[in-house]
């Protein structure tokens, strides 16, 4: 499902839709799950931390912020898989 969302709205598109819907009751735990689902497709495809911390709105937000957590998470595995380019 979320690279279907990702061809119709854009990795930053989707990225910013899931952060809303975050703030919303009802549409909470599908951003939630949906979101875990596109981290573990940008693990996949490899792509660049640094790509990643702008997709998911972490500059400039607090460093305790959702944002920031789901950055370390997804920085640590990063370098847990890909060793030999760790950042």
């Amino acid at each position: 499902m979320v690279q279907i969302l990702t061809t119709k709205y854009g990795e930053e598109g989707l990225s910013q839709m899931l952060k809303k819907a975050k703030e919303v009751g009802t549409t909470e735990k599908m951003a939630f799950d949906l979101q875990k689902a596109q981290l573990v497709r940008w693990l996949d495809g490899k792509q660049d931390p640094k790509l990643v911390f702008k997709l998911l709105g972490a500059a400039g937000t607090p460093h305790n912020s959702r944002e920031r957590a789901l950055f370390a998470k997804y920085l640590k595995d990063y370098n847990a898989k890909f060793v030999n380019t760790a950042t």
